[in-house]
């Protein structure tokens, strides 16, 4: 999904920075480089340091994130973003995953977990609330309840 300017829209390309890093926003990618516009004026065509990804680099462009950049052997590199986005990557119509051995979220008044027509709330009071149309439970072993009342209409 990348962006390319018509013949009639190409720009002078500097072939190289100078000394130190340089800020730039990604425009377009073209033949597996990338044009940026230097927020000190003027583009470069700057390839991806290893290990950073091309939907990374994507992203940046989608949001107008800027990056930073580097004169290397190789010509400029795009060395990574100079902040976090504030969303995760993807979008309404992909999928995100979170992977690890803990993942923990933390809030200072609520955190809320919606699909659909359910939410799951969790406020700082320490209430937690579930609504939803349908609850299903499916428990192989034990479920307990400590309260000190337990409601059912």
């Amino acid at each position: 999904m990348s962006k390319r300017a018509p013949l009639s829209r190409r720009v002078a390309v500097k072939k190289a920075l100078g000394p130190g890093m340089h800020a730039g926003t990604v425009e377009l990618e073209s033949g597996g480089s990338y044009r940026v516009a230097l927020a000190a004026g003027g583009h470069v065509r700057a390839h991806l340091e290893k290990g950073l990804s091309v939907r990374f680099v994507e992203t940046c462009m989608k949001t107008g994130q800027k990056v930073l950049l580097l004169d290397t052997p190789r010509g400029p590199e795009i060395l990574g973003a100079l902040h976090a986005p504030r969303e995760l990557p993807g979008g309404e119509e992909e999928s995100v995953e979170l992977k690890g051995k803990t993942i923990r979220l933390r809030a200072t008044d609520e955190v809320q977990i919606q699909v659909g027509k359910s939410t799951l709330r969790l406020d700082k009071t320490g209430a937690a609330r579930l609504e939803g149309r349908k609850l299903v439970l499916d428990i192989a072993s034990l479920i307990r309840m400590l309260s000190a009342r337990v409601e059912l209409p």
